[in-house]
C-alpha cells in the first residue's frame, strides 16, 4: 500500500508538460507565423547558362557587381545590387551563398534570394 499506490496515484509531470506543448502547437485566433520573405536580386544569365530552380548559386563581388557561380563557372551576372545586399556579401568575407527561386529563360533573367 504504500509506495506502490503513491506511485499509481501520482501525476507525472511529463504529462503536464505534454498538455501545454499541445496547447502552444494549437493554431488559434492570436497565432502569429512567420511571413519573412526574403530578399530578391535579379540577375542576367551568362551565355545561356543552365540554370534552374532551386540550384544554388555562389554570390561573390566583381567590382560594384556581384556574380553567381556554380562551381567554377559564372552563370549571372547581377548589375547595381542593393547597397545593403552588396554590403552584406563583402562583409561575409567576400561570398555568400544564394538559391535560385525563378528562371525567366526567355528574357534571360534569374531571381536569387541570399541565405
Amino acid at each position: 500500500m504504500g509506495v506502490d499506490f503513491i506511485r499509481k496515484r501520482a501525476r507525472s509531470k511529463v504529462r503536464l508538460w505534454d498538455r501545454g506543448r499541445q496547447q502552444l502547437a494549437t493554431p488559434n485566433l492570436f497565432t502569429v507565423e512567420p511571413t519573412a520573405i526574403p530578399m530578391m536580386i535579379p540577375g542576367e544569365i551568362i551565355d545561356n547558362a543552365c540554370i534552374k530552380t532551386g540550384d544554388a548559386l555562389v554570390i561573390e563581388p566583381a567590382g560594384s557587381d556581384l556574380v553567381g557561380r556554380q562551381g567554377l563557372t559564372t552563370v549571372a551576372h547581377f548589375i547595381n545590387p542593393p547597397a545593403t545586399v552588396f554590403q552584406a556579401v563583402k562583409e561575409s568575407c567576400g561570398i555568400a551563398k544564394g538559391v535560385v527561386h525563378h528562371v525567366h529563360t526567355i528574357a534571360g533573367v534569374v531571381e536569387v534570394s541570399l541565405c
